[in-house]
């Protein structure tokens, strides 16, 4: 569940909060995709099952992209950061894309502050 996922994150136990987390991303969790996301992302863990050893941007941005279409502002934010940079495979050369996808990040973050108020 998402808090033994958050604890284990919060101790740097990354293996073991990778686990949490994947199983609250397939139940459609948005902050576990995105908490997926900075792992792979940050290179937290060693994954022998992918080969991976140090940041997989690709994996990364798979998971933001997933928490993205949830509608996660940070989730939509770092997909744009993704696109801006052409990180994990993604085409550097698509400024618009990477530009709509900031604003959307910030028009998302302004409706929910708004919706708080």
């Amino acid at each position: 569940n998402m808090r033994l996922a958050n604890v284990a994150f919060a101790e740097r136990k990354y293996s073991a909060a990778l686990k949490f987390y994947r199983i609250e991303a397939e139940k459609g969790h948005p902050v576990a995709m995105y908490r997926l996301g900075m792992i792979y992302e940050q290179g937290l863990i060693y994954e022998q099952a992918l080969g991976l050893l140090g940041a997989s941007y690709k994996e990364a941005f798979r998971y933001y992209r997933m928490a993205a279409h949830k509608e996660l502002p940070d989730a939509i934010f770092k997909t744009g950061e993704f696109y801006e940079h052409g990180k994990g495979g993604v085409r550097k050369s698509d400024e618009y894309l990477s530009y709509r996808t900031m604003k959307l990040a910030l028009k998302t973050e302004k409706e929910e502050s708004q919706l708080k108020l």
